[in-house]
């Protein structure tokens, strides 16, 4: 029983700082020009996780359950776009090597 306790206090500490690290890059991406659609994903993403996780053992604990499989979809959706994006930037010289070639 004990062990079962560690595992899920340790899934709750991942979940919440993934929430936390989902919304701030939200937070961060939402005035940058062209990516408005990654950063409301994030945003929503991380607010679910966060959600889920100080939800549990509170009379709210069924919408976090309800809550739980759209953020892991989410969160899905905001890793595969950021390494999208991430890919298409590397892909670019950056602008100091382009000036001093």
């Amino acid at each position: 029983m004990a062990f079962w306790n560690v595992c899920n206090s340790a899934q709750g500490v991942g979940s919440l700082f993934d929430g936390l690290a989902m919304l701030t890059t939200g937070i961060a991406l939402v005035g940058e020009p062209g990516v408005h659609p990654f950063a409301a994903v994030a945003v929503v993403a991380g607010v679910a996780s966060v959600f889920t996780v100080a939800a549990t053992g509170t009379p709210v604990q069924g919408l976090a359950a309800l809550a739980y499989l759209p953020m892991i979809a989410l969160t899905v959706v905001f890793r595969s776009w950021g390494g999208v994006i991430v890919e298409r930037h590397a892909a670019r010289p950056p602008l100091e090597r382009t000036i001093n070639a």
